[in-house]
């Protein structure tokens, strides 16, 4: 498993291109009196992942949240180089030591999806925070090789670039999987109504 993991990382690092700087759509503009929640700053590249299935994460913890409480979920905002296989936004709520605990919102997006931009998803029925933690993920697949998630050019938060493999079935940081080569935050936001 060590040489498998090892591999991975060293694909992923020699594929981790940076993009020629045009055809990426600006930001999304939040406007008052809604809030944006993010790590991320300016979409920069995307890692080539090989083929399987993921979820790209970004976590807040309740501290972070704390002026928010009882404020909704609404919106979520991700950007995409390349339209995946398959789409699906998670939101998350609670935190144990393997990563997130309860799935509290999941949609298939998979059909609405748009290359090169900025997707936005529309919450069927918001969330309302409470005192915990919460995961705003997008899951993907893909049969080959592909960037799919955007991401900034760091440096890392340490809770905005939690990437699931279902290859090794494990939440870890962008970071860890690359043997700390690659500091990035995953170009994923939610927007909350206070």
């Amino acid at each position: 498993m060590k040489s498998l993991k090892l591999i991975c990382i060293c694909f992923i690092l020699a594929s981790f291109a940076a993009c020629e700087g045009n055809g990426i759509a600006p930001a999304p503009v939040i406007e008052a009196p809604f809030v944006s929640l993010n790590h991320d700053g300016e979409v920069e590249t995307a890692p080539n992942l090989p083929g399987g299935e993921y979820e790209a994460a970004a976590r807040f913890n309740a501290d972070e949240i704390v002026d928010f409480k009882d404020g909704k979920l609404v919106d979520v905002y991700f950007y995409v180089f390349n339209r995946p296989a398959s789409a699906t936004v998670k939101i998350y709520k609670g935190s144990n030591f393997d990563g997130p605990e309860t799935v509290v919102y999941s949609a298939a997006v998979s059909s609405s999806v748009t290359a090169n931009s900025w997707n936005r998803h529309t919450l069927s029925t918001p969330v309302v925070l409470e005192d915990d933690d919460y995961w705003i993920a997008i899951k993907f697949g893909m049969t080959n090789t592909a960037q799919i998630i955007g991401c900034d050019p760091g440096p890392a938060h340490p809770d905005g670039d939690w990437l699931y493999r279902s290859l090794e079935a494990n939440w870890l940081t962008f970071r860890t999987v690359t043997a700390q080569e690659a500091s990035i935050n995953w170009n994923i936001r939610g927007v909350l109504e206070p």
